[in-house]
């Protein structure tokens, strides 16, 4: 049982890692630059979370995040990932 359980969540781990540099890449399309990578972010990866931790390591440790600032919305789960411009950015850029 103790070894079912230990690789559940080795596969686990894995998968939220696929997912973060899966959301790295997404990141840096819409960036237009490069975000680093998962141990030494760079730009929107590189937000600081309440908790401490970088966005991009939240999403390598949980494998789902909401963060939202004045410029990006990201949402990301098992499911999906969202990465888009905050809407207020957007009409403030419009005026």
């Amino acid at each position: 049982m103790k070894f079912l359980s230990r690789l559940r969540k080795q596969f686990q781990r894995y998968e939220h890692e696929r997912l973060a540099w899966r959301a790295l890449y997404e990141m840096s399309q819409i960036c237009g630059f490069s975000n680093g990578t998962i141990k030494h972010p760079r730009g929107l990866a590189s937000e600081l979370m309440t908790d401490g931790r970088t966005l991009i390591e939240a999403i390598a440790e949980d494998g789902s995040v909401f963060y939202c600032d004045e410029f990006f919305v990201v949402r990301v789960t098992e499911k999906y990932i969202l990465i888009d411009y905050n809407d207020m950015e957007l009409w403030q850029l419009s005026e």
